[in-house]
């Protein structure tokens, strides 16, 4: 084969190899590749290429390894440093990322995909100045792209900056209303302003995001249970009912839920239907915030004997420090109330 047959042979195997990834058909994209990295062992893209494919397959060894060697090769490789950056954040090495995403970087200084990339790694380094420059000037190159705007949110959030969180948020959520038919974008917006407005006790608005996610999706559990929650945080125990119920409707075995109207149901004195959600819950799937609820129940019920029975069974099973620490206070309150020193 002479070179120019063979190098048209190796573009065309690339070529295919690039489209398998893009059709997610990344078991045949590895094969090509290998077949052009067997031809030409020197070959930076076709590593690139099959490391993206590994990437997807979830083999993140084997195209840690393809990236790595894809710089190696070409260490002009701009989008080869980025997904090796991106990669080691998997890792949790965020400062080898950062290092990878800013070689991205100096050679294209105004990629807003690299500079969002390695803003996320600084922010995990708790570097929020650094991670706010590039988040910035991200959002001065492409004014128009809402996710720069999402992650900047999130990291206020983080920060528990939970209005200026809020700012992003919407600004984002408006770009996508005006430019987007997705859905589902706009419903995970909904959720992370819902979420801060939440944090900022600003509890009407959080709940009218909510509703917005359920007009997209009606059987969003997630968002009828935070709604119930809201309304026990106001004390508006009826309405919480109403909706705990709602959510049960759609799912009926969920401990989570079961637990949370049985606790509902002891707010409003109604102790047989507590007592009911409560057991069915633990009969689904016993745990020790389960069994420390019911005992709450006991206790606010005065059955102090039943009640240290279930603290006892809570000991039993897997259970946090904190929620520890709840559970022996309240065995030494129920053996005062028994007389019991």
């Amino acid at each position: 084969m002479n070179e120019h047959s063979n190098k048209l042979t190796l573009t065309k195997l690339l070529k295919e190899g690039e489209e398998c990834y893009y059709l997610g058909q990344y078991e045949k994209g590895i094969s090509l590749l290998s077949q052009v990295i067997k031809i030409d062992p020197s070959y930076a893209e076709a590593y690139y290429w099959r490391g993206k494919c590994f990437d997807w397959k979830e083999e993140y060894d084997l195209a840690l390894v393809d990236f790595f060697t894809a710089v190696e090769f070409n260490p002009s490789y701009a989008d080869a440093y980025c997904d090796l950056g991106s990669l080691l954040m998997q890792y949790n090495d965020y400062d080898s990322a950062i290092e990878n995403l800013s070689s991205a970087i100096r050679l294209e200084s105004t990629n807003t995909c690299f500079l969002s990339s390695r803003a996320s790694a600084f922010a995990v380094l708790g570097r929020f100045e650094d991670a706010l420059a590039d988040y910035n000037k991200a959002i001065d190159l492409d004014p128009d792209d809402p996710i720069n705007y999402q992650n900047r949110g999130k990291m206020r959030f983080n920060q528990q900056e939970y209005l200026i969180a809020v700012n992003d948020f919407t600004t984002a959520i408006k770009i996508v209303e005006s430019s987007s038919k997705d859905e589902k974008e706009k419903s995970y917006l909904y959720a992370d302003r819902a979420e801060a407005y939440e944090e900022a006790e600003q509890f009407q608005q959080a709940i009218a995001d909510y509703i917005l996610i359920l007009s997209i999706d009606p059987k969003n559990v997630n968002s009828l249970t935070r709604i119930g929650l809201i309304y026990q945080t106001l004390e508006d125990y009826q309405t919480a009912l109403s909706i705990f119920t709602q959510a049960l409707s759609l799912e009926e075995d969920s401990a989570f839920l079961l637990r949370l109207r049985g606790n509902t149901y002891v707010e409003l004195d109604e102790e047989i239907l507590a007592f009911s959600d409560f057991n069915t819950a633990i009969a689904i799937e016993p745990s020790s915030p389960l069994y420390y609820d019911r005992a709450e129940a006991f206790y606010i019920f005065e059955n102090y004997a039943n009640a240290l029975d279930d603290l006892d069974s809570a000991l039993e099973l897997p259970v946090t420090k904190k929620l520890l620490g709840y559970i022996e206070e309240a065995r030494n309150t129920c053996l005062k109330e028994m007389g019991i020193n």
